[in-house]
């Protein structure tokens, strides 16, 4: 029996498989040890999967949803192309914090717990319990976080680096933070997806500030007033945005985040500028 702990900001997560599964060394850095479990996820192999019946509340190529009394089902699928049909690969039946997933047998070579944790969508999870992951890179520095956050390909990996090269930050993720409060205020903590970064750790830090980020041919900085600061962050934040509650949850968890958190917007370009425009803000 394979028998694993997690822990993610304070949110903890056993998982159990009658088989030994891999485990990458990203997740490896979350094993919680004794931490105890606020969701139990179990695995089984199954030979088939059952039908979605009539009455969806999602229907989706990748996900096939219904409720059946308090249970919440949902069959997974994937596809190669768009113009192949989709197969399933995994069932999920969730009742309060327990949750039994069904893997198909002939799919399952090569499982790892990654990927059960991301097919019973552990983000949905950790916003119940009031955190959001955000589409950033995160670093440290001076005992505090700091969060450079924008759309791909807009320069987050290139400002952290700047501040790790320049300022002896250290880069804790280079593509994802989860944002929980804990003890009182807002924290930024690892999580164990880093995009193709390959930076991942699992540090807990307060908040210094959340940065938007442009691209100019000087580099400003200034505060964002709060409507400003959620239209930025909002599309950035990590939920499913079909399923209702799960969208209260993130403007809800995001709104007080904002409420207690500077947020600055930073139009620069990639040296030191950028570096010394931030620090003047802070």
């Amino acid at each position: 029996m394979y028998q694993r702990n997690y822990c993610f900001g304070g949110v903890g997560f056993s998982l159990s498989a009658p088989v030994p599964i891999g485990e990458s060394d990203a997740l490896r850095l979350f094993s919680g040890g004794e931490t105890d479990a606020d969701y139990r996820v179990k695995l089984r192999l199954s030979d088939a999967l059952p039908q979605p019946p009539d009455g969806l509340y999602v229907h989706t190529r990748r996900v096939r949803g219904w409720r059946a009394g308090p249970r919440d089902c949902r069959l997974l699928y994937y596809y190669r192309s768009a113009g192949e049909p989709e197969v399933p690969y995994c069932y999920v039946e969730r009742s309060g914090m327990e949750v039994a997933v069904d893997w198909l047998s002939a799919l399952s070579s090569g499982l790892h717990a990654q990927q059960i944790l991301e097919s019973v969508d552990l983000f949905r999870f950790l916003l119940e319990q009031g955190g959001v992951v955000l589409h950033a890179s995160y670093i440290l520095h001076r005992g505090r976080s700091l969060l450079f956050s924008a759309p791909s390909g807009t320069g987050k990996s290139t400002q952290a680096a700047l501040w790790a090269r320049l300022r002896g930050a250290e880069i804790v993720n280079g593509d994802r933070a989860l944002l929980r409060a804990r003890g009182g205020c807002f924290q930024a903590h690892g999580i164990c997806f880093s995009g193709t970064s390959g930076i991942c750790g699992n540090r807990s830090a307060p908040l210094s500030a959340l940065v938007v980020l442009g691209q100019a041919e000087r580099s400003t900085c200034r505060r964002l007033g709060g409507l400003d600061a959620f239209r930025a962050l909002l599309p950035q934040c990590a939920y499913r945005t079909w399923n209702p509650q799960d969208v209260a949850a993130a403007t809800d968890t995001l709104s007080r985040l904002i409420g207690e958190t500077p947020v600055l917007r930073l139009d620069c370009l990639p040296d030191e500028s950028a570096v010394k425009a931030l620090e003047e803000c802070l």
